[in-house]
Formats: structure tokens, C-alpha cells, sequence
């Protein structure tokens, strides 16, 4: 495979004289598209009958206030874009999932451009695109009203974003940089703590431009003021700086405790126990603090367990990270098919991502920001709690690398190329290896009845 083709900066009206990437868009459009009925065939999920709530109760002029009564656990984004659908065309859900379905179709567009940039190759680009366009955790979280579909867009287009600004320089693109950080902050609280990375890897990849310095403050001045209206609206509620939300203690205690089950779900008992370390820690009334206070309890009686037990927090951590690389990102753990199909989606992906990983042309632009991107969003959840489906904004880094991997199988020659080399030929070997194993492990436990 060679990297030549169109490389050319990318413009939006060109995918339209493009048959293979447009025919692309459209497979991605239609598959989610088909894909919101039979998904909502037993009803809504929790999530998105709390978004649905929220968005028409602030289309009436109402206040910012989720069903357990709290004001800024939830990041405000999503929830204010649905309430705009709603004053433009109603109550009507069909609109908002058609816009759904376009952003999850916008993610498979900006997944080819971001392919064209590092590459500079069409073939791996379009291979990226097409995986993204039917992987199955990605079309049925199109069809969902949560906040994922616009986090992957979002988190995507700061990517693509920052390789552009490294690669021509300028005020427009920092500035862009930064707003598109900061709207994917408000949509994913988690995405705030990447942005301090997000803009020292920028700073180091721009080494060689004179103005680096001016243009990553101005990046963080637009960061900054995308925030702060609701750090603003925040702090006059609690008197307390909330950039986003304030549900991170919280976070943090549901993955830590002798009850945590590795997910945002904990065992019976949770309740007495977080009552009696409150208690030791002088407060006798929980129901009387504010989500804020509340929050920043969680975390003091987490960070004590963590403290105080680190062994059970390893082994909570082994378990979360189990969660969030392995199982199957479906929207029901009642389809039996569906989570077949999205596991047999994830073993086919990560053997082609892994073969391009090791195969792919070295260089650090490449691999810096995306590798910063995987490790932090994965330690994230193994410190908090976890689960499948916040692995899905990873998912075109790792189509990113399916494409080249899956060019090199095509390229005969190279790929002999690649595994000519022992280090190549033992690594895919014990990474394919690996995937085996742990997938197998994993099977045996389903069969068990020890894992759902």
C-alpha cells in the first residue's frame, strides 16, 4: 500500500464528488437510519427518557434539573441541544433522531479526514470510514438519545482540530481548538480533565512554530470562555468553582467501596456503609447537603478506602478495566445476538487495529495525542467506574489503525514486509494471542453465569 492519493486538506463539499467515501455516508446513514426501531422496540433507556425530560422541561423556560433533583451532576450540552430540537420542531422524537443518525454519519466523515492526515493515504482512510459506518456499538448509539453520538463528534473534530493547527499554524484553528475542546467538555464532563493534555501536547508538536505560544493561550482563552457561562451559572448555586459538573466524587465512590460491582451499580448494603463513614467524618444528615457537598463527601470516604484497602482497589480496578476493553458495547444486556455480533465486531477490530499498530509508518504526530487520548480515558474509568459503552469514543483511534492494518493484509509484499522482522512477528503474535485469551476467559465466565 502506498501512501499517496488525495492528502489534500479537506473541504466539505469535496466528499460529495467522492463516490467511495459518499456511497460510505450513505451505508452509515441508512444503517442507523433502520437501526432506531428495533433498538427502541422495548421502550427508551433510563438515560434517555431523563434527556427527553430535561430537554422539554427547558423548551418551557424551565430551570436545569435532572429527576433526582440535582442541578449540574449531568453535563449541560446534550440536553440543552434536544431542548432546542424541540422549540424548532416540537416534541416530535423522529427529528432528533435523524439528527442522531447525521452526527453518527459526521463521526464516520471526520474518522476518513483524520485518516487522510496521519497516513496520507486514501485507502487506509476509506477502510477506517467504512468500519466506523457499520460498526454495530457505534449504530446503535446513533439511534440513542445520549450523549455519545455528539461526545464522539465533538471529541473527534478537537482531535482533528489540533493535527490541522499543528500541521498550518494559526489563530483561527486555535481558537477553533479550543471551543471544540470546550463544547466536548460540557457534553462529557470527562473529556475537561484531557484538555490540560490536550493543549501540552499541542504546545510540544508545535515546537517549531515561532508563535506556538500565543496561539495555545488563545486556544485556552476560548477554552475558557466556552466554560464559563456554566461555571459562572454553577457557582451561583453553590458558591463553588463546577467547570462542568459536579458528580466526580460520586464517580469515584460507586467504583470504590467494599459493594462496587465495577460499574455505577453496588451491591445492597452500599447504603448503611456509606452512612456510617459519613458519619465518621462528622457529617449526620447527608440528605441535607448540597450535590456539591454531597460529591466532594463521596470522594473523601473513596479516597479512604482507596487508601486503606489496596488490594480490593486493584483488584476493582482489574475488574473495571475488564468492563470497559472487553464487554460487548450493546444497548441491552438482554440480546443475547446483538452482543455476539458487537464481540465478534471488537475481535475483528482490535486484530486489524493491532496488526496497524505495529505495522503503521512511525511517527510520533501519529501516535502522541491519539496514544494520550487511549491511556487517559482508560485510567479514567479504571479509577472511577466503568462501563462498555465508554469505550466507544476510542473506537475510530482504533479504526484509524484498522485501515492501515488491513491495507497491509492487502499488500502482499508488505505485509511480509512488516512481518519480516522477529519483533513484528512475536508482537502480533502475542497480542493476537492475548485477545484470544482474555475473550476466551471471558466466555468461560459468561457460561458460568458469573459475569451478565
Amino acid at each position: 500500500m502506498e501512501r499517496s492519493g488525495d492528502t489534500r486538506p479537506f473541504q466539505f463539499h469535496s466528499f460529495l464528488h467522492d463516490r467511495d467515501l459518499l456511497f460510505i455516508l450513505i451505508v452509515a446513514l441508512i444503517t442507523r437510519a433502520a437501526a432506531v426501531l428495533p433498538v427502541h422496540y422495548s421502550g427508551y433507556t433510563s438515560d434517555e427518557r431523563e434527556y427527553i425530560t430535561m430537554s422539554r422541561t427547558l423548551a418551557e423556560g424551565g430551570e436545569f434539573i435532572d429527576s433526582n433533583g440535582e442541578r449540574s451532576t449531568r453535563a449541560p450540552l446534550f440536553p440543552y441541544v434536544l431542548s432546542f430540537m424541540v422549540r424548532l420542531f416540537g416534541t416530535n422524537l423522529a427529528v432528533q433522531h435523524a439528527v442522531g443518525c447525521l452526527l453518527g454519519a459526521l463521526a464516520v466523515l471526520l474518522t476518513y479526514q483524520l485518516s487522510i492526515l496521519l497516513w496520507r493515504g486514501r485507502q487506509p482512510a476509506l477502510i477506517a470510514a467504512g468500519v466506523m459506518a457499520v460498526y454495530p456499538g457505534l449504530v446503535i448509539y446513533s439511534t440513542l438519545l445520549q450523549t455519545e453520538t455528539l461526545y464522539i463528534v465533538l471529541a473527534l473534530a478537537s482531535t482533528l482540530l489540533v493535527y490541522r493547527w499543528v500541521d498550518a499554524g494559526g489563530m483561527m484553528l486555535a481558537m477553533l481548538v479550543g471551543i471544540t475542546a470546550g463544547l466536548a467538555a460540557l457534553t462529557r464532563a470527562v473529556f475537561f480533565g484531557f484538555i490540560p493534555i490536550l493543549f501540552l501536547l499541542a504546545f510540544a508538536m508545535k515546537r517549531k512554530n515561532r508563535g506556538r505560544a500565543a496561539e495555545v493561550i488563545l486556544a485556552v482563552v476560548a477554552c475558557v470562555i466556552v466554560l464559563s457561562p456554566w461555571a459562572i451559572r454553577n457557582y451561583g448555586l453553590y458558591e463553588s468553582l463546577v467547570p462542568v459538573s459536579s458528580g466526580g466524587g460520586n464517580s469515584l465512590l460507586n467504583g470504590n467501596n467494599p459493594f462496587a460491582t465495577g460499574t455505577w451499580r453496588v451491591e445492597e448494603g452500599f447504603d448503611v456503609w456509606y452512612q456510617e463513614r459519613a458519619s465518621e467524618l462528622g457529617v449526620t444528615d447527608v440528605g441535607r447537603l448540597n450535590e456539591v457537598a454531597q460529591s466532594s463527601l463521596s470522594g473523601a470516604i473513596a479516597t479512604g478506602y482507596i487508601v486503606h484497602h489496596p488490594w480490593e482497589t486493584l483488584g476493582l480496578a482489574i475488574k473495571k478495566a475488564h468492563i470497559f476493553l472487553v464487554y460487548p458495547i450493546a444497548h441491552t444486556d438482554s440480546n443475547i445476538p446483538v452482543q455476539l455480533l458487537a464481540v465478534c465486531a471488537d475481535v475483528v477490530l482490535l486484530m486489524g487495529a493491532g496488526l496497524g499498530l505495529v505495522g503503521h509508518p512511525p511517527s510520533r504526530l501519529s501516535l502522541s495525542l491519539i496514544g494520550a487520548a487511549i491511556v487517559f480515558f482508560f485510567l479514567v474509568q479504571v479509577v472511577l467506574h466503568a462501563e462498555a459503552r465508554f469505550r466507544l469514543p476510542l473506537v475510530p483511534f482504533l479504526c484509524l489503525f484498522f485501515g492501515w492494518g488491513a491495507g497491509l493484509v492487502a499488500d502482499r509484499s508488505r505485509f511480509k514486509g512488516t512481518l519480516a522482522t522477529g519483533r513484528a512477528k512475536y508482537t502480533i503474535i502475542a497480542f493476537a494471542g492475548g485477545i484470544a485469551l482474555v475473550y476466551g476467559w471471558t466466555a468461560w465466565l459468561f457460561m458460568r453465569g458469573s459475569i451478565q
